[in-house]
C-alpha cells in the first residue's frame, strides 16, 4: 500500500514538472521555420511575438497610417549563449522604424540579464529598393554565458504604419530573419569561444492590414416611420374596449323599486 502511494506521488510530481514547463514554452503558429547547423556547443530558436500581427483600418472613416505596435523578438530553447545577433527585414514603404536607439528596447526577461555585458548595439539600414532591414546584437564580457533557458526577450521594436489599404485590399510583409549563408551568417548565438556559432533555428514574423467596411448600425427593434400588426392589433383592442365601455355608460338605467 506504501509503495503504491509512493508511486502515485511521483507520478503526481513528474506531471507538475511538465506542467510546469509547457508554460513557459512559447506555441508556435504553423509558419515554415528555417535552421542551420553550427559547431558551437549550444542552439538558440529566434522568433517574433506575436507571430501574426492582424490589423483593419475602416474605410473611409478611420486610418492607422502614423500610428505604432510592438512585436519582441525572442530566443527558445536555448543553451550556451554567450552572444547573439540577428537581422530583421521588412518592407520598407509598409513599416518604418524611425529611431533604432529609442524604437528598439531589451525585451521582458533579458537573457543577459544581470549579466555584464557590452551593451545592445542596434541600427537600421537599407537592405534594397524594397526593404529596410534591423541589426541588433550583444555580447557578454569574458564569454560568459547566459543560463540555459526556454524562452527569453531579445528585443521590442516599435514600428510605425505607414499606409492604409484601401477598401477590400489587404497590405502584408513578412517580418523576416535573414540568415545569410554559411561562415557569414547573419542570426546566431555563440558559445563561450565566441568563434563558433550554434545550432539555430528561425521563426519569422507577419504583419497584414486589411480594409474593410466600417460597421454598420444594427437594425431598430422598434416602428421607424411605419405601423407593426402588432401595433394594428393593440390600437383595435383599445378602441374595442373604449366602445364598450360607452356604450354601457350610455345605456338607461332603471329607477330603484
Amino acid at each position: 500500500m506504501r509503495r503504491e502511494s509512493r508511486g502515485l506521488i511521483l507520478l503526481c510530481i513528474i506531471a507538475l514538472y511538465i506542467a510546469s514547463a509547457l508554460m513557459f514554452m512559447p506555441a508556435f503558429s504553423g509558419f515554415p521555420s528555417r535552421s542551420y547547423v553550427g559547431p558551437g556547443t549550444g542552439k538558440a530558436t529566434f522568433y517574433v511575438s506575436p507571430q501574426d500581427t492582424n490589423k483593419t483600418s475602416n474605410k473611409p472613416t478611420s486610418t492607422l497610417t502614423g500610428t505604432y505596435f510592438s512585436v519582441e523578438v525572442r530566443l527558445a530553447n536555448h543553451s550556451h549563449v554567450a552572444s547573439w545577433q540577428f537581422q530583421l527585414i521588412w518592407k520598407k514603404a509598409l513599416l518604418n522604424l524611425t529611431d533604432p536607439v529609442k524604437n528598439v528596447t531589451k525585451g521582458p526577461n533579458y537573457i543577459f540579464q544581470g549579466i555584464p555585458s557590452t551593451g545592445l548595439a542596434t541600427s537600421v539600414y537599407s537592405y534594397n529598393d524594397t526593404h529596410t532591414r534591423l541589426l541588433a546584437f550583444e555580447a557578454t564580457y569574458l564569454g560568459v554565458e547566459a543560463p540555459d533557458g526556454t524562452n527569453n526577450g531579445l528585443v521590442v521594436i516599435w514600428f510605425m504604419i505607414l499606409m492604409d489599404p484601401d477598401l477590400g485590399q489587404t497590405l502584408s510583409t513578412l517580418l523576416y530573419f535573414a540568415e545569410g549563408t554559411a561562415e557569414s551568417h547573419r542570426v546566431w548565438t555563440m558559445d563561450t569561444s565566441a568563434i563558433d556559432e550554434n545550432n539555430c533555428t528561425m521563426l519569422d514574423g507577419y504583419y497584414e492590414n486589411k480594409g474593410i467596411q466600417p460597421p454598420q448600425p444594427p437594425p431598430q427593434s422598434g416602428p421607424s416611420g411605419s405601423i407593426t400588426p402588432y401595433v394594428i392589433i393593440g390600437i383595435v383592442v383599445v378602441a374595442a374596449v373604449v366602445v364598450a365601455a360607452v356604450a354601457y355608460l350610455k345605456k338607461p338605467k332603471k329607477p330603484p323599486p
